[in-house]
């Protein structure tokens, strides 16, 4: 569980970044 949180949390904030670039 704590795993796919993870896997979420860091896609999103890669897709936030790549979305304010």
């Amino acid at each position: 569980m704590l795993f796919v949180a993870l896997i979420l949390i860091i896609s999103l904030h890669s897709f936030d970044c790549v979305f304010t670039a």
